[in-house]
């Protein structure tokens, strides 16, 4: 039984962040994030974010929920939710890409089409 839980989610921020506020944003995840053993990806471009959370199930719950209370953003929609047996992020304690380059943005659509089937 897979002991892992993956949330994959997108929404739209209220107010555009700049490089410099999303930095800080992901250093508190980081630091957060490293004190329950989540690990993740956030992606930002032009005021929509993109992120994957995985981690223990009570853990990752407990984080969703905070980030679906958050208020500096809206349209919250979970495009992938299931349990899983490896994660996909294990030694990124919150990676993140900023107004992403071709190749970092490659990644996460590989990603995102590899869990088609989950969301189609």
């Amino acid at each position: 039984m897979p002991s892992l839980r993956q949330i994959v989610y997108v929404s739209s921020a209220l107010a555009k962040l700049d490089k410099d506020e999303l930095e800080d944003l992901v250093a508190q995840s980081r630091k957060r994030n490293d004190a329950v053993n989540v690990t993740g990806l956030l992606v930002y471009s032009d005021g929509n974010f993109m992120q994957a959370i995985e981690g223990g199930h009570d853990e990752v719950e407990q984080l969703y929920n905070r980030i679906a209370d958050d208020p500096r953003h809206r349209d919250l929609m979970v495009i992938v939710d299931h349990s899983v047996e490896d994660r996909s992020f294990p030694s990124w304690r919150m990676a993140y890409a900023y107004e992403p380059d071709p190749e970092n943005m490659a990644r996460c659509v590989h990603f995102l089409r590899s869990h088609e089937s989950l969301y189609d």
